[in-house]
């Protein structure tokens, strides 16, 4: 089922440029209190803010393959 994502380095690299662009902006959207000192932060918000965007480019690229 996920053979194509296992063994395809590329798309993983690629996959996580783009958590890294996208969930560095949700976390300053989400945690914008917490990165400036006002409010802890949320340690579950920030994990998340990174994995979202990368499981949605695996999904994109899976669906795009084997629609």
């Amino acid at each position: 089922m996920f053979s194509h994502i296992r063994d395809n380095t590329p798309l993983l690299l690629r996959a996580a440029k783009t958590a890294m662009v996208v969930g560095t902006i949700l976390l300053i959207i989400n945690q914008y209190e917490a990165l400036i000192g006002a409010t802890p932060i949320n340690t579950v918000k920030a994990v998340l803010s990174y994995c979202v965007p990368f499981c949605v480019f695996l999904y994109g690229s899976k669906t795009r393959i084997n629609p």
